[in-house]
């Protein structure tokens, strides 16, 4: 089985207030975690998720290179550029029991 992708982040962003977004976001890398909380202020919510996923993904390209690939879970975010991060979506389905 081929590997899908060099390193995967879990991303979520929640607006706190009127253009004040948080962002909580663990990389997995060799499945070691790293997490990262930020607060932004005056910021569009697209500044937001990709202020964020920028910092996941430079910490990956100097861990793996820049070459590395990625898979990012951000809850159908509609504001990921994915090209610019060299990612693909996570796409599987949420099921509520």
């Amino acid at each position: 089985m081929t590997k899908p992708a060099d390193y995967y982040v879990h991303h979520r962003v929640y607006e706190v207030g009127f253009c004040e977004y948080a962002t909580d976001t663990t990389v997995f890398i060799d499945e070691q975690p790293t997490r990262f909380e930020r607060e932004y202020a005056n910021v569009k919510p697209e500044e937001a998720v990709n202020f964020s996923l920028s910092e996941a993904v430079v910490l990956a390209q100097e861990t793996i290179g820049e070459d590395a690939t990625c898979i990012i879970d951000s809850n159908g975010s509609p504001y990921v550029d994915w090209h610019a991060l060299n990612a693909t979506q996570y796409e599987e389905e949420t099921v509520y029991e």
